[in-house]
């Protein structure tokens, strides 16, 4: 990490223009930025990718759809900037919502069935016995692995290293009981929910560079350095198996500008 300093401010300064700043760092870090230097390290704050949807935000599920950043819609490339996060979320927001409201409403009857169904798997996770493993320590697990592995920079090693520790990870979840057995504010229940989601999603996303054989944009292999137009210039596509994520690719539609080299 590198070290943020703070401390040449005067106190009044910080608590007047920093303060919540401040406060997160004497919470968070456990930092007197006022008297101490702040560790600072880079960390996922969004992903680039997502369901596959129409420019109206549909999926390939009948009735789904999808906008903002659990959506792929394209437009940001393979580095999206942060100001054009909120301008897609609001041109495609509106899109998929005038779509929707255009769909005919799926039968009330189905839709309780559906629910019913989840209902008894959530219930049914009641019964799970104590086991050894906590959803707590896999997930404290899973965040240091894809720290260390599958942050800005990347390679061949490490994402396979990644992917076999996540199958290991994903074996031990299975083996994560529920103690906690109410109905409501039931925070060990959505940390073994959130858990299952985190493994999957990790586990897409390592398939997935170690698939593209290059670098381009936020994705950085340090053993393939250079972008490959006449190879990788194509959106990658993962559908699910029953062994993982199966990786295959589809062309890029240039409508108008071309991909160049960046240059500063």
């Amino acid at each position: 990490f590198v070290a943020l300093d703070l401390r040449h401010l005067d106190g009044d300064d910080l608590k007047r223009r920093l303060s919540l700043t401040s406060h997160v760092i004497k919470t968070q870090a456990g930092v007197d930025p006022a008297k101490e230097t702040v560790p600072v390290r880079p960390v996922a704050h969004r992903t680039m990718g997502g369901l596959q949807v129409s420019p109206d935000g549909a999926t390939g599920v009948a009735g789904l759809f999808a906008t903002g950043g659990c959506a792929a819609t394209g437009v940001h490339g393979a580095n999206g900037l942060g100001g054009n996060w909120l301008l897609e979320a609001l041109v495609f927001g509106e899109r998929a919502g005038l779509a929707a409201a255009q769909k005919e409403p799926p039968s009330a009857k189905g839709i309780e069935a559906q629910l019913e169904d989840e209902r008894r798997r959530i219930a049914g996770l009641g019964d799970r016995p104590a086991g050894a493993e906590r959803a707590g320590a896999i997930r404290s697990e899973l965040g240091r692995l894809m720290r260390r592995h599958v942050g800005p920079l990347r390679d061949a090693s490490g994402l396979k290293e990644a992917a076999n520790k996540i199958s290991e990870l994903s074996a031990r979840y299975r083996r994560v009981g529920v103690m906690n057995k109410g109905q409501r504010y039931n925070y060990e229940l959505a940390a073994f929910l959130e858990l299952e989601s985190l493994l999957t999603v990790g586990g897409v996303i390592v398939a997935a560079a170690g698939f593209r054989d290059e670098s381009r944009g936020a994705h950085r292999r340090q053993d393939r350095p250079t972008r490959d137009d006449a190879r990788w210039l194509a959106h990658t596509v993962a559908s699910f198996r029953p062994d993982g994520p199966a990786m295959t690719s589809k062309p890029v539609v240039i409508t108008k500008w071309k991909p160049e080299g960046r240059r500063y």
